[in-house]
């Protein structure tokens, strides 16, 4: 159970975007940060986000978050218990719940170069700061070529349908199929980007564009914080088996 619980967990980590992929000789914690380019003239905004994650073999997953942006600042919150797939037992997501679990809130902060993935129900979170090489990396704009390839409808926007080849400094590349609704200042409605392992969809809804409070992009005063996620699931489990172990 504990390793299903850890790939949970990592499943909540990969969500941030370009997390999903790797990439040869580090992270992408730079390419995640620069996400928030594809947004363009709308640095700050929050949706709600349908997303879903095709893996090969048909493991197929669906979630839904909050989103926010604020500049070079990310914000996604998620209940873990509305996770759908083949692959995920109804016991792990149940035994998250218990362990207060259910709910997680990514933050990427690109100017502090450092994720924060929290667990309110546990107050707590793990701090992860990026490589020197994605810090570097953070520091210089990427190279963004744009390419139209037609127009189509997404939820009833009229959207110009877009290849985007994002390349940072380092020479790492990504690319995505971006929809950019011309009712809504351009902001990209739909988003989905490919890799050998799968396919990840993000729809984004209801979206307001005022700006999003600073404070939802700070770790939550006077909570436990550990140097990473594997450490904070181990506490986690420890924890839960001392409880059990308490009761008559």
């Amino acid at each position: 159970m504990k390793k299903i619980l850890l790939l949970l967990a990592a499943l909540v980590a990969v969500s941030l975007p370009a997390l999903a992929q790797s990439a040869p000789g580090g992270t992408t914690a730079g390419m995640t940060a620069n996400f928030t380019r594809l947004f363009g003239a709308n640095p700050a905004f929050t949706a709600n986000v349908d997303m879903k994650i095709s893996i090969a073999g048909g493991q197929d997953m669906t979630l839904t978050m909050n989103f926010a942006v604020l500049d070079t600042k990310m914000r996604q919150e998620i209940d873990m218990t509305k996770i759908k797939g083949q692959s995920i037992p109804p016991e792990a997501i149940a035994q998250m719940k218990q362990m207060g679990m259910d709910r997680v809130i990514n933050i990427m902060r690109g100017d502090l170069k450092a994720i924060y993935i929290v667990y309110p129900g546990m107050k707590s979170y793990a701090k992860m700061s990026v490589s020197k090489d994605d810090a570097t990396t953070l520091d210089k704009s990427p190279k963004i070529d744009t390419t139209a390839l037609g127009k189509e409808t997404v939820d009833g926007h009229a959207c110009v349908k877009n290849k985007v080849v994002m390349t940072t400094s380092d020479g790492r590349s990504q690319e995505f199929t971006v929809w950019n609704a011309t009712d809504l200042k351009d902001f990209p409605v739909q988003i989905q980007t490919a890799e050998k392992s799968g396919t990840l969809l993000m729809r984004y809804t209801n979206i307001k564009f005022a700006r999003p409070d600073s404070a939802q992009f700070e770790p939550p005063a006077g909570y436990t914080a550990y140097d990473d996620l594997q450490q904070m699931m181990t506490a986690a489990m420890q924890k839960e088996m001392g409880g059990m172990k308490a009761q008559p």
